[in-house]
């Protein structure tokens, strides 16, 4: 095992670190930007925290059960097929089989350093089959769910591969369940319903395009209130970076594309009462953060810190009793006109009722569409 661990991690430092694949050095974004096939694509993301996913899914399974899980799988599959899309993946008819189980071998590769620890897959592209094995991947390692990433994530990767909506996944391994590795079963949904019984499934995918758009509206600026880089809190040993993992307190940060975050709050809509289920988990989250930190709790915390997580250039005013943040240039998509920020809302409310010993919730007053995004929050101290 540990060979396989030593050539993922070798595998990384030549394909993602030296080539600079991930841009942390620059405050306000997190970047990655790659070639693949001559098309270079520039990704805008967020790291967020493994804890977050883990309480989102938590509470949505509480509080709908099946309901619950069947929104979080369909929020993962649409983002996993998005994702790839607005990469520009190379399709299996694009290339020959050679070549694109050589592609698949790179990507999952990438997988296994920044979100697991190790990884193993299967394809049969007769059948349109894929199989993978993690050990240590995200979420669903500490709550026996992962139904965002693990299963949805993968669905809709396959789907988009395999130019097929009707692909479904199913985890029939869980590490978080006891089971010694994860393992995602990946197939046509009439040939894992027969092989599995009851499956999630969704067919509404969203195929976002890579556009001009997309990559001006997320280009890189020169910050006003940033001061700090995820590049420069790992030097400061704030977080700590080692293999392709970025840890806080125990808890590991990932980078994912902005869609995720967006479409999240976007199926949150479709269950009464989702949303507020979404902003609660989020508040809980970012409450707890806030009293992990509390040691470190100052004026410019949100900004130092939230910044360097890609959530763009976050300025805080406090006037009249009230709070006011700001964030310029702020990951943009085709959904921000209409989304309701309730992630970024949440996590922050919770933050701020730590400091203010109160319940705090800021709202969203302002959503400005320039040539980049701007949103503003506010609320009551």
């Amino acid at each position: 095992m540990g060979g396989i661990k030593d050539r993922v991690a070798v595998w990384y430092i030549q394909n993602v670190i030296i080539p600079k694949i991930e841009i942390i050095d620059k405050p306000g974004f997190i970047v990655t930007t790659f070639t693949e096939q001559g098309r270079t694509t520039y990704l805008r993301e967020f790291l967020l925290p493994e804890g977050l996913l883990e309480r989102i899914e938590d509470k949505f399974t509480e509080k709908f059960g099946r309901k619950g899980e069947e929104l979080l799988y369909s929020s993962g599959k649409k983002f996993g097929y998005s994702y790839v899309s607005l990469s520009n993946f190379p399709r299996k008819d694009e290339m020959g089989e050679a070549e694109f189980k050589r592609f698949a071998y790179n990507f999952v590769m990438y997988i296994a350093a920044v979100f697991a620890k190790w990884a193993k897959y299967q394809i049969n592209l007769k059948e349109e089959t894929f199989s993978i094995r993690f050990r240590d991947y995200i979420v669903c390692r500490h709550n026996g769910k992962g139904f965002i990433l693990t299963e949805g994530g993968v669905a809709g990767i396959w789907a988009y591969e395999m130019k097929r909506k009707d692909i479904e996944a199913t985890q029939v391994q869980c590490q978080g369940r006891g089971d010694k590795l994860c393992m995602v079963d990946c197939a046509p949904a009439d040939a894992l319903s027969e092989k599995y019984g009851e499956i999630k499934m969704e067919r509404s995918l969203p195929e976002i395009r890579y556009s001009d758009e997309y990559r001006l509206m997320n280009s890189i600026r020169m910050p006003i209130y940033a001061k700090n880089s995820m590049k420069t809190l790992i030097d400061s040993g704030y977080f700590l970076y080692k293999k392709g993992s970025i840890m806080h307190e125990r808890e590991r940060f990932f980078p994912c594309e902005s869609h995720l975050v967006y479409i999240l709050e976007e199926e949150a809509k479709k269950l009464k009462g989702g949303r507020e289920v979404l902003f609660n988990a989020c508040f809980e989250w970012g409450k707890e953060f806030a009293t992990i930190n509390a040691e470190r709790i100052s004026k410019n915390f949100i900004s130092d810190i939230f910044s360097s997580l890609g959530f763009g250039d976050i300025s805080v005013a406090e006037k009249s009793g009230r709070v006011e943040v700001t964030s310029f240039h702020y990951p943009w998509t085709v959904f921000s006109e209409k989304s309701g920020y309730d992630v970024f809302r949440g996590v922050l409310s919770g933050i701020f009722s730590y400091i203010t010993g109160k319940y705090t919730e800021l709202e969203l007053v302002d959503v400005e569409v320039g040539d980049s995004l701007i949103i503003r929050l506010e609320g009551q101290k």
